[in-house]
C-alpha cells in the first residue's frame, strides 16, 4: 500500500514554522491582539493558513487557524468532528494543540456558520479578546457576522499588514524551497 506521506506537497521544517510563528507573537505582543484568526478555502492569493500551518486550503474546503499569542493554535477543518479521523492527519500537523471539525460547505448553506460557531467557542475561552483578523477579504460575510453577533465586548482589529511584513522577508529555507519549484513566482506568495 502507498504511504501517504510520499503524496504531500513539499513541507518546510519544523523550525521554520517556529521561526514564524515567534516572529507573529513578537508583533501581537507589540500591537496587543490576544488572538489571530484566518480562514482561507484555497491556496493561492495570501496563503496565511499555510504560512501558519503548512497546510493549503484546497478545492473550496476551508481551514480556519486560530493562533493565540500564548498556546497552541486551534485549526478547523470541513470534515467529521471528533473522535473521527480529522484531516490533515496527525503525524503531519504541527503547533496545533487543538483540532476541530465539522461538516460545512458553501455550497449547503445550512452549513454556513458552523465553523464560525467552533471559533466562537475557542474565542469564549478568554472574554473581551482582542482578535485579529488576518486576510479579511479570504473571510465570508456569513463567519464574521456570526462573530459579531456572538462575541459582543471583544475587539476585532485587521492584523493583515502586521503579518505580510513577515511573510514578505523569506528566510534561508524558504529562498532555496521557491528556487526549487517549477512556477516559483506562484509558491513566493504562498509561503
Amino acid at each position: 500500500m502507498e504511504d501517504p506521506r510520499e503524496r504531500l506537497i513539499t513541507s518546510i521544517s519544523t523550525a521554520e514554522l517556529e521561526r514564524r510563528w515567534k516572529a507573529a507573537r513578537e508583533k501581537m505582543r507589540e500591537h496587543k491582539i490576544d488572538f489571530l484568526l484566518m480562514r482561507q478555502d484555497e491556496q493561492f492569493l495570501g496563503g496565511y493558513v499555510r504560512w501558519f500551518s503548512d497546510f493549503p486550503a484546497r478545492h473550496s474546503y476551508p481551514f480556519t487557524v486560530i493562533f493565540p499569542v500564548d498556546d497552541g493554535m486551534t485549526f478547523i477543518t470541513c470534515g467529521a468532528p471528533p473522535p473521527a479521523d480529522a484531516y490533515p492527519p496527525q503525524w503531519a500537523v504541527r503547533g496545533v494543540k487543538q483540532r476541530l471539525g465539522a461538516p460545512y460547505f458553501p455550497s449547503v448553506h445550512y452549513t454556513s456558520t458552523l465553523d464560525a460557531e467552533l471559533t466562537v467557542k475557542v474565542f469564549k475561552e478568554k472574554k473581551r479578546a482582542t482578535i485579529g483578523l488576518v486576510g479579511r477579504s479570504f473571510i465570508p460575510i456569513t463567519f464574521y457576522e456570526y462573530l459579531r453577533n456572538h462575541l459582543r465586548g471583544y475587539k476585532f482589529v485587521d492584523a493583515t499588514d502586521h503579518i505580510d511584513q513577515l511573510k514578505v522577508i523569506k528566510s534561508a529555507e524558504e529562498i532555496e524551497l521557491i528556487k526549487g519549484q517549477p512556477d516559483s513566482r506562484m509558491q513566493l506568495w504562498n509561503m
